[in-house]
């Protein structure tokens, strides 16, 4: 039961951050602004992550652990809405450019398709 409390406070704090930075348009004009943001929190998460993973005696330690957990689950919140927002950009920017000149303008499936297509998932034709 513990397990699940502490796991739903971590979802939930990190919808919130996501929702923060996708919602709020002062954020999420920074994240575009400053690129150096998302560059500075992937090796800070992938760090935490081989703490988390290596040292077992932090992780058993009962303030040390609530503690990483919480800065984690921070971490990983801003990661996630600083890429939610990069990506929320570039399907929007995808489907301004893209979308107008066809008649799939409000077929969000066709939008990710040109999307993705020039990304290069799918080979160029």
């Amino acid at each position: 039961m513990k397990v699940f409390v502490v796991l739903s406070i971590q979802l939930f704090i990190t919808a919130v951050i996501i929702g923060i930075f996708v919602f709020c348009e002062p954020v999420r004009k920074w994240v575009i602004a400053k690129p150096w943001f998302l560059y500075a929190l992937l090796p800070a998460v992938m760090i935490l992550i081989f703490v988390l993973a290596c040292c077992r005696d932090i992780r058993r330690q009962v303030p040390a652990n609530y503690i990483l957990l919480a800065f984690f689950t921070i971490l990983e919140g801003l990661l996630l809405g600083s890429l939610s927002v990069l990506w929320f950009q570039l399907l929007q920017s995808r489907r301004d450019t893209m979308g107008r000149r066809s008649h799939h303008y409000g077929d969000t499936s066709a939008n990710f398709v040109c999307a993705t297509n020039k990304m290069g998932f799918y080979p160029a034709k």
